[in-house]
């Protein structure tokens, strides 16, 4: 249920009764936990490999690149070039590796390993219709993203992660999470990276201006936002209504496969006196559906909807005023909006636009 499918061009997913080229060392070895501390001895360990055996589905396999990078990788390559050559579809198992990643230290690249973006590089010269299966604790990059039709991952799924994955390759399950995080494009995109790990001192200047509230406030933009994720089906929204309890709407499912949509809710408020991101995720609810089936749905405003912090009273406040409610398939998609008048604690906040001018507008890399 948390598999999050990214891409999906021509409906390259699921897979079709088409000769198949696997590579990658992933598909063998998975990578399904943490390293460090985190790593346990597991009951039992299924790889995408096994997995693809068991279920009948014929194959030819390459490793394509090592674990780590050595003077074999260039023998790897040369393989993975030649069996991606010969088939119709290739699907590559990809990600980042052990030593990439790990507890007690900082990655120092958003990169994947570079025998692996170069794998990549060189069978997208070959084949077109190519499948990135991604194994990653954290975003990436995709200097690639342009070059493959079909991007899934399963983050580190852990021991029947390879399973999980398969399933979702033939079309037995549906992938249906949603991204936790925003995906930027480039590491000086993050608000942080001017900062980080540049002096001694790291200052953070971010404020409320963390993640997707800071890529949408700012208007920049990302590879994949927060909220974000694929279907095998499509949904469509209609029938918003928003009181003082909540919102409710109606999904329905307008494709020809059983899905489950996430919905999200957000909210905003343009303010003179309190700053705020455009939007922030409120709520969700999490409905499946078969084809042509559709459902109301409500989410329920709670305590901390319309709050903010305020410095003046030491504890949370509500602005009164009118509020933009929407929902959303992912941070940067809103596909309902409504409004609502809303009686708070206090009428404004004790804030300037004159003092803190980026704060108002979310632009905070110039925070002196």
């Amino acid at each position: 249920e948390a598999v999050v499918l990214l891409k999906n061009e021509e409906e390259i997913l699921p897979l079709k009764k088409q000769k198949i080229a696997l590579i990658g060392d992933m598909a063998k070895n998975p990578r399904y936990q943490g390293a460090g501390s985190s790593t346990i001895n597991p009951y039992k360990l299924e790889s995408a490999y096994d997995c693809l055996k068991q279920e009948s589905i014929q194959f030819e396999y390459a490793k394509g690149y090592g674990r780590i990078e050595t003077q074999e990788d260039e023998e790897y390559r040369k393989e993975a070039v030649k069996i991606a050559k010969e088939n119709d579809i290739v699907v590559i198992f990809a990600g980042l590796t052990e030593n990439y990643e790990s507890e007690g230290m900082d990655r120092t690249t958003l990169e994947l390993p570079k025998n692996q973006n170069n794998l990549i590089e060189e069978i997208s010269k070959v084949n077109n219709n190519i499948v990135i299966v991604l194994s990653n604790g954290s975003p990436i990059t995709m200097p690639w993203k342009d070059k493959v039709k079909g991007i899934i991952t399963g983050y580190l799924g852990g021991e029947a992660g390879g399973k999980a994955i398969v399933n979702c390759l033939l079309g037995k399950v549906n992938p249906s999470g949603k991204l936790a995080e925003s995906w930027p494009i480039r590491y000086e995109d993050c608000i942080s990276a001017k900062e980080y790990a540049k002096q001694k001192d790291a200052l953070y200047k971010e404020s409320i201006y963390v993640g997707y509230r800071y890529y949408d406030s700012a208007k920049v933009k990302v590879r994949f936002p927060f909220g974000y994720g694929l279907s095998y089906t499509t949904f469509a929204y209609s029938n918003l209504s928003v009181d003082k309890d909540g919102v409710t709407f109606t999904i329905k499912n307008t494709g020809d496969v059983e899905g489950t949509e996430i919905a999200q809710l957000y909210v905003g408020k343009q303010s003179e006196t309190i700053f705020r991101p455009v939007r922030e995720l409120k709520g969700f609810a999490r409905v499946t559906l078969a084809p042509g089936e559709e459902k109301s749905v409500h989410i329920a405003f709670d305590d901390k909807t319309f709050r903010f912090y305020d410095t003046r009273t030491d504890t949370w406040e509500v602005e009164s005023g009118n509020y933009q409610i929407m929902v959303g398939t992912d941070a940067d998609t809103m596909v309902l909006e409504g409004s609502l008048d809303v009686v708070g604690t206090v009428a404004e906040g004790g804030y300037s636009k004159e003092i803190l001018p980026e704060y108002f507008s979310g632009k905070i890399e110039n925070v002196d």
